[in-house]
């Protein structure tokens, strides 16, 4: 679809959606209203499907995880993996390999599959000084990974001996360990006078699922402390938000959320993304929609997860009814 007949048919999905909002009797244009909404609906997701296919197509590196990421994650990993799978040679020598190993691990066929690939980025991880390290840990945990052997005992040096910003990547496996003071010591990290410390602390935080009641109450505080003008203000936010810190602070952060994806910086847009995922219905779309046409591919990445997203929830309820 081109970007003419999308915005067409975005102007009109918001007018429908605020139709639809409309009080008592059906009108006896509701049926063909349906029929318009569903279209928009359909060329919605379209116009999302088209950024991701194309990052996935155009762009390099992590931004191309990034776009296999959310393919996966909208049920189209077999796209992403067709894609690195005719690139593999290349592959095995780009600085995002491991990121190529996190989807080709995600999509896997069969448990041998996805232990082939384990190893591999168990592997990367386990190469003393080895540049691929900090990301293999990260994928390990991104898969949910409960690391054993030589890995297992790697990840614990990390989190109890590696620096204050190797120890959120050595945690998040610890975590996924079952060990209980993973969490509260990624929250004293929280404290960090470095910023890039507080931002991995407070990301582990989200995808680890956190739920200790101390441990939310430190993150709380910290995201209505840190300045928004900090590169980890955004990461520890979209924590806060996601993890449901502080339920009376959560109007507020979803508004300051929203406020960001369309004002800060690129990484920080995609992040928030994810997190308004959970947050977001149809009636919300029309006002991030801009960020599909994003100069930077993240942002376009983050919107495009978010509409399909939003938009999957949505079918799947009305499928209920």
């Amino acid at each position: 679809m081109g970007r003419q007949a999308c915005r067409a048919a975005l102007v009109a999905l918001a007018a429908l959606m605020v139709a639809s909002c409309h009080t008592g009797s059906v009108p006896p244009t509701a049926t063909q209203d349906q029929a318009a909404l569903s279209s928009a609906h359909a060329a919605l997701k379209a116009r999302a499907r088209g950024v991701l296919v194309r990052a996935l197509a155009e762009e390099t590196g992590w931004i191309q995880v990034h776009a296999a990421d959310a393919l996966i994650a909208v049920g189209e990993g077999a796209t992403a993996r067709e894609v690195f799978s005719r690139g593999m040679p290349a592959n095995e020598s780009s600085v995002s390999r491991v990121g190529v190993w996190r989807t080709m691990a995600g999509t896997s066929a069969s448990p041998e599959e996805n232990q082939r690939w384990r190893t591999k980025i168990e592997a990367a991880f386990l190469t003393p000084g080895g540049a691929d390290s900090p990301q293999a840990v990260e994928t390990l945990g991104k898969l949910g990974y409960k690391l054993t052997g030589p890995a297992r005992e790697a990840a614990i040096r990390l989190a109890d001996t590696g620096t204050d910003l190797e120890k959120p990547l050595g945690l998040w496996p610890v975590a996924l360990m079952g060990d209980r003071t993973a969490a509260p010591r990624l929250a004293t990290l929280l404290g960090s006078s470095v910023p890039v410390v507080r931002l991995r602390a407070a990301y582990v935080l989200r995808w680890i699922g956190e739920k200790n009641p101390a441990v939310l109450a430190t993150l709380a505080s910290a995201a209505d402390q840190e300045p928004r003008d900090s590169e980890a203000y955004p990461y520890i936010l979209s924590a806060a938000l996601w993890l449901q810190a502080n339920p009376s602070r959560l109007k507020a952060w979803r508004a300051l959320a929203d406020e960001y994806v369309l004002t800060g910086t690129a990484g920080g847009r995609y992040e928030l993304t994810q997190t308004l995922r959970a947050y977001c219905t149809v009636e919300d779309l029309p006002r991030y929609l801009p960020l599909l046409d994003f100069p930077e591919a993240d942002p376009r990445i983050g919107a495009a997860w978010l509409v399909l997203d939003v938009l999957r929830k949505h079918e799947a309820r009305g499928a209920k009814h």
